[in-house]
């Protein structure tokens, strides 16, 4: 699966949901996104890293948009992701090299 955009702020998931609007396109071409409003997550960061947690271990609630890429045919496709909510935007451009 791909991520959109999202979320691990338990407390704001509802409103981040509420706004968040989302795509991705597989070679010019729609591919399906599926939302998840709320599920328990954990993960443990790493020193420095841009979410400020620290080194613990995290457990709150994940949201967002997400996409499953189908298998690819071999050569160049491009993928290309957008996402927003609120004050918060997502915009990526892939171009995958499958062997």
């Amino acid at each position: 699966m791909v991520p959109v955009l999202n979320s691990y702020d338990a407390a704001n998931c509802g409103a981040f949901m509420e706004a968040a609007q989302g795509a991705v396109h597989l070679d010019g071409q729609p591919v399906p996104t599926q939302r998840i409003t709320g599920e328990p997550i954990s993960f443990v960061g790493v020193a420095g890293n841009a979410l400020g947690t620290g080194t613990e271990r995290v457990d709150s609630t994940g949201c967002g948009i997400w996409a499953t890429i189908p298998p690819l045919s071999a050569g160049v496709h491009e993928v290309r992701v957008r996402g927003t909510s609120a004050d918060f935007s997502v915009s990526v451009d892939y171009a995958l090299h499958v062997g």
